[in-house]
Formats: C-alpha cells, sequence, structure tokens
C-alpha cells in the first residue's frame, strides 16, 4: 500500500539525492565526433537515394480525376520534391524560386514564388506527404514500439525564443495564452507588431471598418474603443483574436496581435528514432497532442510504453493509452486519485524509483531529436497560415525519418 504522501515524499527525495544518484550511475558515453560525421554522411547519401523511389511510390497511389480548367504547372512528383527541397534548404519562396531559375537549364522548371507559397496548402501535396509518411514507417518496421512523446514550439516572429522562454514561463509558455508577461492587457505594449490593418479618424469610422472586415465583437469590447482616452488597449473579437487599438486625439490605428509561437508534439519510436505521429497547434500543446494522439490511432501504430513529460502526468493522460505501460513524473501536489491503472503507475514510481527513471528518461530521445531538427531547419517557421504551418512542420517529420533510415 501506497498514500500520497508516499508520492510527495519520493519527489522530495529524487530532488535531495535520487537523482544524482541516478546520474552518477548512468554516466553519457564521450561522442566519437569523427565516427558521427562518417555516419551522417552515410546517412544524406541514404536519404537522398531513397527520396525519388520513395515520392514516386506515395505518388502513384494517388489517383486523381480532373474536370475543366486549368491544369497544375508542375506534375505531383515535382511540387512534392519542390516542397520537401525548400524545407531542407530553409530557403524563401523568392529565393527558391530564383534558385529554380538558376537551375531551369537544367531542369526545364521555373515557377514564381506564389506557386511554390500555394505548395503548402495543395491538398494533393497534403495526401502525397501523408503517404510518404506510412511508407516510411512501413518499410522500416515501425509498428509494435517503445515509445516517447514531447512537444516544442516554433517561433512565428524572431522576437520570441522557445527556449529561453519555457525557463521564464514553464508551463505557462506552452500555451499562446493572455499573461501581464507577454501583452499588457491596459496598454497593449508589446503587442503591437508592423503595420496597422487599418487607420481611420473618428469611432464611427473605426466600428464600419471592422464591419467592412467582418470582424465581430461583443458589445462591450466596442464599448472599451468607444470610452477609451488616448493610448493602447487590446480588444477581442468573438473568435477570440486579439487587436491592438492605439489612439491619438480622434485619430486610430488598428494592429492585429500575432501568435507567438505554434506549438508541434511528435511521438518518437526509440529504436528506429523515427517520428510515429504529430501534431500542430497555434493554441496549446495539449491540442498538439491530441492531434498526434489522434493521428496514431488512425495508422493504426501500437505502443508497448510511452514516456510523457511533467505537463502529461495528470490520470486522464495514462487512462487515454489502454494497454500500454506509460511512464510520467508525477507533480508536487499529486494525489492517488485516479483509475487503477493510474495507481498501479503511482506504485511502480515510489516502489522501484530507480528502474522506474530509467525508463522514464529514455524520453531524452525525443528532446535530442527535437534538437538537431531546430538546428537541422531553424527555429522558426515563416509560413502564417494554419495549414501552411501545417504542412511544413509535416516536411520537417518526413526529413528526420528520411535521415534515419540509414541509421544501423
Amino acid at each position: 500500500m501506497i498514500t500520497s504522501n508516499d508520492i510527495q515524499n519520493k519527489l522530495k527525495d529524487i530532488d535531495d539525492f535520487l537523482l544524482d544518484q541516478y546520474k552518477a550511475s548512468h554516466e553519457e558515453k564521450k561522442q566519437d565526433w569523427r565516427t558521427y560525421e562518417e555516419q551522417y554522411a552515410v546517412r544524406i547519401k541514404e536519404a537522398m537515394k531513397q527520396l525519388r523511389p520513395l515520392v514516386d511510390e506515395a505518388v502513384d497511389s494517388i489517383k486523381i480525376y480532373r474536370g475543366q480548367g486549368r491544369k497544375p504547372e508542375l506534375t505531383l512528383k515535382q511540387r512534392v520534391l519542390l516542397i520537401l527541397l525548400q524545407r531542407l534548404f530553409k530557403e524563401s519562396n523568392r529565393m527558391m524560386a530564383s534558385m529554380l531559375t538558376i537551375f531551369s537549364v537544367l531542369t526545364d522548371l521555373e515557377v514564381s514564388y506564389k506557386t511554390i507559397e500555394r505548395l503548402y496548402s495543395d491538398e494533393e501535396v497534403q495526401m502525397a506527404l501523408h503517404n510518404l509518411h506510412v511508407i516510411i514507417l512501413k518499410k522500416k518496421g515501425v509498428d509494435n514500439v517503445d515509445a516517447c512523446g514531447d512537444g516544442t514550439g516554433y517561433s512565428l516572429s524572431i522576437s520570441r525564443h522557445y527556449a529561453s522562454t519555457v525557463q521564464k514561463e514553464k508551463d505557462a509558455a506552452k500555451e499562446n495564452i493572455d499573461d501581464d508577461k507577454s501583452i499588457k492587457a491596459k496598454t497593449g505594449k508589446g503587442a503591437r507588431k508592423g503595420r496597422p490593418i487599418f487607420s481611420v479618424n473618428g469611432i464611427g469610422s473605426v466600428k464600419r471598418m471592422f464591419e467592412r472586415r467582418t470582424i465581430r465583437f461583443e458589445n462591450e469590447e466596442l464599448e472599451k474603443v468607444s470610452i477609451m482616452a488616448e493610448g493602447e488597449i487590446v480588444i477581442k473579437d468573438v473568435k477570440k483574436k486579439r487587436y491592438v487599438v492605439k489612439r491619438t486625439g480622434e485619430y486610430y490605428e488598428v494592429y492585429p496581435v500575432k501568435k507567438r509561437f505554434v506549438f508541434s508534439f511528435k511521438m518518437t519510436d526509440l529504436k528506429s528514432r523515427m517520428y510515429i505521429a504529430r501534431g500542430i497547434s497555434l493554441k496549446s500543446e495539449k491540442e498538439a497532442f491530441e492531434k498526434a494522439y489522434s493521428m496514431n490511432n488512425d495508422l493504426g501504430i501500437e505502443l508497448k510504453s510511452l514516456r510523457l513529460d511533467r505537463y502529461y502526468s495528470f490520470p486522464s493522460y495514462v487512462d487515454k493509452f489502454k494497454g500500454t505501460t506509460v511512464y510520467i513524473i508525477p507533480r508536487k501536489n499529486a494525489t492517488l486519485n485516479g483509475s487503477w491503472k493510474y495507481k498501479r503507475t503511482m506504485f511502480e514510481f515510489v516502489e522501484n524509483t530507480m528502474g522506474y527513471l530509467g525508463e522514464y528518461y529514455r524520453r531524452e530521445c525525443s528532446e535530442n531529436c527535437w534538437s538537431v531538427d531546430k538546428r537541422r531547419f531553424g527555429w522558426s517557421i515563416a509560413q502564417h497560415r494554419e495549414d501552411r504551418i501545417d504542412t511544413a512542420d509535416f516536411c520537417t517529420t518526413l526529413w528526420h525519418n528520411l535521415f534515419e533510415m540509414g541509421r544501423t
């Protein structure tokens, strides 16, 4: 038998001395960088060798019946290769279009930067990318796996860095929420970005412009604008999107408040180091987790075990994965309230702490994979629409798995 106090006492022991004991008995092996570079070069060659055959297989299974109208400039295979290569090179749409112009002498391929941007919302491309993901996992034999899961944030502006924000705000950084640290609701200071979406004279003109742009507000929010003095305030429309209104005399400027981060959550197979399921969200990491959970169910990949960080240490998350051993570190105020599966997890945590920590910290694989991806593809995503952000993140997932195919 254990009690809630036993959980809290064990957490205190981990902070005081158990974690130091664990680290002492699990010293990190020194990396042979020469060997690593040689293996990495082999993996890159293997990824490039496999790319075209895999894309061919992903595209060939899609049958498209077109009616009358203009046909796409590029074949589906060309579009898939183009979007993957742009994500790999980390080039802007304009630069990628310029590069294609340079190489058009050899490839007979020349498109505008707008064509490249539209690829991120092309449904045919998205279908092919999904097929490519499934094919890669099948070829690697990823089916019944021990896994870990972790999330991160990609900056949507260069002024915010996710890693440093997490250190300062902890769990609050995992959600795009209104807090005093990011946006001051009374003054709007720090929320205004770029150019205003419109500038007008008089409060009547402000309301007419909102109607013209089909931006709807509750009466209380519009009343804030009607009675505001000179300065700035933040208001929310009915969809909870925020706007900064700046008043100078009778002159009003209205700015959109942009999200700070897009959150991405990925489940990783510990053996192959491949991503098996993923999800993104502009709202919170939890929503991204739910999308990754749904994707894994749709793919039918069985999880023998799963490791999640403390953000998911509630009984509801343990209960989601029936037939899966879930490893979590409970929060400091954790109790035994929950299902029998959660109680058995806590019993294992208290009675076999060192062995439990050994399994839990295997989730460092996720953190390592995130680190590699961000150094390879950057810390931000340039797309702005949610569907295009999702496609960009999916391309990162595919490149990660392609590079892991050559790992022995």
